[in-house]
């Protein structure tokens, strides 16, 4: 008998019956996917093991840390009470990414723009969320060749940890933020007339108090203005666009046809006219807005 000394080398993968799950998360480790990349990471796994039952569970693994021989890597405890608007915490990507997964479709972005409005002061009701889960997975994976929706995640706890006070501004500001700016350029929101429209002069300031997409097309704005929103009486009220030049952030899971992008929430927009019904805003940066010494009016739609 030979004793053989070990040498560091890349997972070898095993090639009769597929690779194991403690060898595809080797192998995924070695080559260091993103762990935010829920897509290549599960073409990864299907790839190596086209047979491996349940690889979205996988997935979860791999994004949870899962070290080689089963063990989990430790992460530090949190506060029980949990975090408020203004701490430091950082969500794990599980969560932000689920919470963006839900704003990718259209229940979900009603969910969670009606717990941020209700925060920020706006009597609303928040829409029931017993089959919001299954409602926003069917929708999402809707249509051809379409990417699985929130592999690995528990979207149950994201719903539910985005309903505690407060914490859906606190998510989905750190999703935002987070991610890559889109850059400077005109962008387009359509929404339906609301009588702040009617109060603001040329110079004042609105802040967004929800979760702001704009598009990049004018045309998808204008078919948005046009469409039905989340109550029944803005079938009543008149369709109008938001022309706001500004820099705000991309939507890894939004609808690349729709080429979505995100303001955070409290994002602030001076106005400076209106041409029909388009309403020009250009976005305002924090030195700006020191130097503003007028009235900030409410923007929640």
């Amino acid at each position: 008998m030979y004793a053989h000394a070990q040498q560091k080398t890349k997972p070898q993968l095993a090639h009769h019956a597929g690779p194991s799950e403690e060898e595809i998360l080797g192998h995924l480790k070695s080559q260091n996917v993103p762990t935010d990349d829920l897509k290549t990471i599960l073409d990864k796994i299907k790839q190596l093991n086209p047979r491996l039952k349940d690889p979205h569970l996988l997935v979860g693994k791999y994004r949870a840390g899962v070290n080689l021989g089963g063990k989990v890597r430790a992460k530090p405890a949190s506060s029980a009470a949990g975090p408020t608007a203004s701490a430091a915490y950082k969500y794990p990507a599980e969560i932000v990414d689920g919470a963006l997964y839900l704003y990718a479709t259209n229940k979900g972005a009603l969910f969670i723009n009606s717990l941020i409005r209700k925060e920020k002061g706006q009597v609303i009701d928040i829409p029931d969320t017993t089959q919001l889960a299954r409602h926003a997975k069917m929708q999402f994976e809707a249509g051809e060749n379409r990417p699985p929706f929130a592999p690995g995640i528990d979207i149950k706890n994201v719903i539910k940890t985005l309903s505690k006070k407060g914490q859906a501004i606190v998510i989905m500001n750190q999703a935002v933020e987070t991610a890559k700016t889109s850059g400077i350029n005109s962008y387009y929101r359509g929404t339906r007339h609301r009588p702040v429209l009617d109060v603001i002069k040329p110079g004042d300031v609105v802040s967004a108090n929800f979760l702001m997409s704009v598009t990049e097309s004018k045309r998808m704005a204008e078919r948005f203005a046009e469409g039905v929103y989340n109550t029944a009486e803005d079938q009543d009220e008149l369709g109008v666009i938001y022309d706001i030049i500004g820099n705000p952030h991309d939507f890894k899971f939004g609808d690349p046809v729709e080429k979505e992008r995100l303001f955070p929430v409290g994002a602030k927009f001076k106005y400076i006219g209106r041409e029909g019904t388009t309403y020009r805003f250009v976005e305002q940066s924090a030195a700006e807005m020191k130097k503003y010494k007028g009235d900030i009016y409410r923007l929640y739609r």
